[in-house]
């Protein structure tokens, strides 16, 4: 996704001046293109940050670190359980009342 953020980028930036268009709209046109580019390097940004440490731990585990076993998961036996899901939207037990 990051590879694909960055290319976009850089695709919009080339994009800028391709068009033989009258000077105000090339640069109306220019302009759009780099706010596009802006947009995608803000993404980028901030996938990198929402997965920085995500992705420290997994270097981690290619270096030499041990994956979870499956003990002791906490959602083991919680089959049928959709209530304590941390995803759950609410109590759907409760009355409108």
């Amino acid at each position: 996704m990051l590879a694909f953020l960055d290319w976009k980028s850089k695709w919009w930036r080339s994009q800028a001046s391709l068009r033989k268009v009258e000077p105000g709209l090339r640069e109306g046109l220019k302009a759009y293109a780099f706010v596009q580019a802006d947009l995608q390097d803000m993404l980028a940004n901030d996938f990198r940050s929402l997965w920085k440490k995500p992705l420290e731990e997994n270097e981690g585990m290619q270096d030499g670190g041990t994956e979870d076993d499956g003990e002791g998961d906490e959602d083991e036996g919680n089959e049928g359980n959709e209530g304590n899901s941390m995803y759950s939207f609410g109590d759907e037990s409760e009355d409108d009342d």
